[in-house]
């Protein structure tokens, strides 16, 4: 029997393999939320998904979700739809 060759992909290679890691700097969970409510209200005509705004601001969904959670219950921003969530701010 005869082995199939391995599939090699050379052109992907992982950040650890090139020997480089971007600076990154934890941040408190109200740092999170500051970024979600400035950056909805930046855009107030808009409504956002919660992957839309993690991908925006390079935070982690979960984050997010929690972070438009909160803003939600102080009145800072508004769910304008259920499924998929998504996000607005008020005033």
């Amino acid at each position: 029997m005869t082995a199939r060759p391995r599939r090699t992909y050379g052109h992907r290679r992982s950040t650890a393999a090139l020997g480089y890691q971007a600076p990154r700097q934890p941040i408190s969970p109200g740092d999170v939320q500051a970024l979600v409510l400035a950056h909805l209200r930046a855009y107030p005509h808009l409504d956002f998904t919660t992957g839309e705004l993690a991908r925006a601001l390079h935070r982690s969904r979960t984050a997010v979700v929690t972070a438009c959670q909160r803003l939600v219950d102080a009145g800072d921003a508004r769910c304008t739809q259920q499924r998929p969530c998504r996000y607005q701010a008020t005033g």
